[in-house]
């Protein structure tokens, strides 16, 4: 016998895991762009700096990153243990907020 309905709280669960998957990949590539080596291309893009420090009205003063790792999450990256447990707050985090 088949199952006709699918109770929400399976989507939800499945919904929740997906988030907190696609964060985890989303910070592993953060340390793996700190990582690069020499002047990449994806470096570049990564880090770079506004001059005029200029955002548009409404956007945050601060990426995600910075407010989770701090001004010095490229420095952190190369400490192995304190880069995963600034990824277990930035997962559990973004999961609690959306």
């Amino acid at each position: 016998m088949t199952k006709k309905y699918v109770h929400i709280s399976e989507i939800i669960i499945k919904l929740v895991d997906g988030l907190h998957h696609s964060q985890h990949l989303k910070w592993k590539w953060a340390g793996h762009v700190a990582r690069a080596p020499g002047d990449r291309r994806v470096k570049r893009v990564t880090t770079w700096w506004d001059p005029g420090n200029h955002r548009n009205r409404g956007r945050p003063k601060e990426t995600m990153y910075k407010k989770i790792a701090g001004n010095n999450w490229k420095r952190k990256e190369e400490y192995r243990k304190a880069w995963r447990l600034s990824e277990e707050i930035y997962t559990q985090k973004v999961t609690m907020t959306e």
